[in-house]
């Protein structure tokens, strides 16, 4: 339960961090669900796989 929640917050770290970078472009919603979706999986299976 904690590598969900872990995933879960490396996820909407790596999205908030994309979407500052990415700010001066539109459809802010989806960049940051892109991105928290890559973080979030990334993440999952790095601690899954390795941990």
């Amino acid at each position: 339960m904690t590598l969900l929640f872990q995933s879960l917050g490396f996820g909407v770290l790596f999205g908030l961090v994309m979407l500052l970078v990415n700010h001066d472009k539109p459809k802010k919603l989806l960049i940051f669900l892109k991105y928290f979706l890559i973080g979030t999986g990334g993440h999952f299976l790095y601690e899954w796989i390795l941990g």
